[in-house]
């Protein structure tokens, strides 16, 4: 495999059905390089014999990651913003400080995140 590998989103199949009581069903279909990268990830990770329920909670722990890690950077990000304008957010009713980070209850080991609001108390006029 090359080691400038880029993956290809544009070609990827991705499929998300949404059940009951909360519950969701994510499916994604690789290409051979990007099989090929995951394979290579979790073979350095991982003997050869890993069970399949553990290569499911590894596959489980890689996407948490993905999504705090989006999630850290979207709220970062959307910080930023309001704090080099806050023209824009005083006009929204926004306190760039309404958007904070806080670690919350572990899933399978990783820290799970959520975006809390500051009290009517706590924003400064």
């Amino acid at each position: 495999m090359d080691d400038n590998f880029k993956l290809d989103l544009e070609n990827w199949r991705v499929k998300a059905k949404q059940y009951n009581r909360g519950r969701m069903k994510i499916i994604i279909n690789l290409g051979k390089e990007e099989a090929s990268a995951y394979l290579q990830l979790k073979n350095s990770v991982f003997p050869e014999d890993l069970k399949e329920e553990e290569e499911r909670d590894f596959l489980k722990q890689i996407l948490f990651m993905g999504f705090e890690t989006f999630h850290r950077n979207l709220i970062n990000r959307t910080r930023k913003m309001l704090e080099d304008n806050p023209e824009k957010a005083k006009e929204l009713g926004i306190n760039p400080s309404d958007f904070q980070i806080q670690e919350t209850k572990e899933i399978e080991g990783l820290g799970d995140i959520v975006v809390t609001k500051a009290s009517d108390s706590d924003v400064a006029e």
